[in-house]
């Protein structure tokens, strides 16, 4: 099921449990057996466990993935650094500005050039 699906299905939930209070408050009384055992299922005890809670949480941690993943496909804003095997022979300027100053010279010794 994806986000939005849930984030619907919480929603219907939501709103038996608020049609169940509505219910007895408009008819001045406590819930019945039966709606309380509803409302419990929906809301959990003391608002925590229920149905609602627990798609809460799963819609929580989908988002979390979600955002995880979108991280990842970020650029990364790491300057190149050469190292021994790798040293690439041509770098522009922009990315020979981020090195830090060891990494220029060993960039520069290993007959790497800079272009602008």
């Amino acid at each position: 099921m994806k986000v939005q699906e849930m984030r619907q299905k919480r929603a219907g939930l939501i709103a038996q449990a608020r049609t169940l209070v509505d219910k007895v408050d408009a008819e001045s009384r406590d819930f019945t057996d039966e709606e309380r055992t509803q409302y419990v299922a929906l809301m959990g005890e003391d608002n925590q466990g229920g149905e609602i809670a627990q798609l809460a949480k799963v819609i929580q941690d989908r988002e979390d993935l979600e955002k995880l993943e979108a991280e990842l496909s970020q650029p990364t804003n790491e300057p190149v650094k050469p190292d021994g095997n790798t040293t690439p022979k041509l770098m522009k300027r922009s990315a020979f500005d981020e090195l830090d100053q060891l990494h220029r010279a060993a960039f520069v010794k290993a007959g790497g050039t800079v272009e602008d």
